[in-house]
């Protein structure tokens, strides 16, 4: 199972587990009773429909770092659709839309976003300013725009104990880079 249908199933298994009403027999239902989740409902063992979501909730997914296989992230947004998610959390990556000063290229964007509209999703971008890649699990690297590095001294963050890093710019870039 891909990392995006993992995320989808970790979300509905703590619906499932935050959801059920005390005492019940979820667990001995049979599939047609299941199938009722999706729906919002659920008998009990005195056969009285419980609610198990909030007329308010809403269920988020990540997409991943980066889509490559197009149709395939078609096919994962038909399976949240169908599963009752609401919206889909896309990291938009600096690095990726501006990669020379002031000239951006959102092709990529507008593309997987039209995909998501086009599934009756909603989207919730993730403005990313910072480096994707070199974490566990990551499949895609995107470093800051390399020209940033060019604005002023200091543009690096520098911790605490004085390291400095080329993942972040610096708190106090946006005067010096202006």
């Amino acid at each position: 199972m891909n990392n995006f249908l993992k995320g989808i199933f970790l979300v509905m298994v703590v619906v499932l587990a935050l959801g059920c009403p005390k005492n019940s027999s979820f667990d001995k239902q049979d599939s047609n009773a299941r199938r009722n989740v999706a729906t919002k409902t659920h008998q009990t063992n005195t056969a009285k429909p419980k609610t198990l979501l909030s007329a308010n909730f809403t269920a988020n997914v990540m997409a991943p770092l980066h889509v490559t296989n197009i149709s395939e992230f078609e096919g994962w947004l038909t399976t949240a659709k169908n599963m009752g998610v609401d919206a889909v959390s896309v990291d938009v990556w600096w690095g990726d839309v501006e990669t020379s000063d002031n000239t951006f290229n959102w092709s990529y964007y507008d593309n997987l976003f039209s995909k998501i509209i086009a599934h009756g999703l909603k989207i919730v971008p993730i403005m990313s300013f910072h480096q994707c890649g070199g974490n566990v699990g990551d499949d895609y690297t995107s470093k800051l725009p390399s020209w940033i590095w060019s604005k002023g001294t200091d543009m690096k963050y520098k911790s605490e104990q004085g390291n400095y890093s080329s993942e972040y710019v610096a708190l106090w870039a946006d005067t010096v880079a202006q």
